[in-house]
């Protein structure tokens, strides 16, 4: 479980809330690491059960803030690189052009039920579990965007892979979307607001 690999980042003092989201009422992470960090002692544990998209839409604090100590690394800006985060339109329009590879993070149990055609499937946690093999998968001759159903998991993809520029070149660029994303067994998608 990729808790057990995280748990190192919470806080030393056991009283101190921990909120944990995930995907939304669909998905069970969230219930899991609360679980899990209550096992380790931690006496105040709260799920969001709606998740990252709601919790996204109240502009709470996604990573780090002032009460956590937790803050993130400011990175030295590329003046040639893509934004981290595709538009919407910009990620309708290069998939029409294609040329493009969409690394789809969700599960395979999701994928399976519904994907966008010609779509990788890489879970989230390969990225976690062994970065350098998962690295491997990804294609260098094209733009690579990472997506899945709600915009947290190709977010940690995005970042893990890019967190070590010399691990993952490629010249053509990494994005990620933020939005969600609805799949239909057919292939058709929406992209949530």
């Amino acid at each position: 479980m990729l808790f057990d690999q995280k748990k190192g980042q919470l806080p030393a003092d056991k009283n101190t809330p921990l909120i944990f989201y995930c995907g939304g009422h669909h998905c069970d992470l969230s219930h899991q690491s609360a679980a899990a960090a209550a096992k380790l002692g931690y006496a105040k544990v709260f799920v969001y059960s709606a998740g990252f998209p709601e919790w996204k839409k109240q502009e709470l604090p996604l990573w780090g803030n002032e009460a956590s100590g937790v803050a993130v690394a400011a990175k030295a800006a590329d003046p040639g690189a893509l934004p981290e985060i595709i538009t919407p339109d910009e990620f309708l329009a290069v998939l029409a052009a294609g040329n493009v590879a969409l690394v789809d993070v969700r599960s395979e149990r999701e994928f399976a039920t519904g994907n966008i055609p010609g779509a990788i499937n890489i879970p989230d946690g390969e990225f976690y579990n062994d970065l350098d093999e998962t690295i491997k998968k990804l294609p260098t001759d094209r733009r690579v965007i990472f997506i899945c159903a709600t915009g947290a998991r190709s977010a940690g993809a995005f970042f893990a892979v890019t967190d070590e520029p010399d691990q993952y070149k490629n010249p053509h660029g990494v994005q990620y979307l933020s939005k969600g994303i609805t799949y239909d067994a057919d292939g058709k998608f929406t992209i949530l607001p």
